[in-house]
């Protein structure tokens, strides 16, 4: 596991996204993995509770992870692109089949 840099002017839990979004991206924590509970991740990268959460919450916010109540928190597929098409005219569709 990487380790957050306290001297890093960045937050602590911008840092903690980046090492779990990250995993996500690299596909070393899949689609449908559970992530380790909170207290885990707080015991491995020595934070507080409210920076973990804080962390997840913003991956969970961009749909990166998915929580269950009573069961976990797991990698979901990001489900908005970030890179969204709009098509300003009817010839535009044209170009892409359906």
């Amino acid at each position: 596991m990487e380790l957050l840099d306290r001297q890093d002017y960045r937050k602590l839990y911008v840092q903690l996204y980046e090492i779990i979004l990250k995993k996500i991206e690299d596909k070393e924590w899949p689609v449908g993995f559970q992530i380790p509970i909170e207290q885990e991740l707080c015991n491995v990268f020595k934070v507080s509770r409210a920076t973990v959460r804080s962390a997840i919450s913003e991956l969970a916010r961009q749909g990166y992870l998915t929580r269950q109540q009573g069961r976990g928190t797991f990698v979901s597929k990001k489900v908005i692109s970030d890179k969204l098409t709009m098509f300003i005219t009817f010839g535009e569709l044209k170009k892409f089949p359906i």
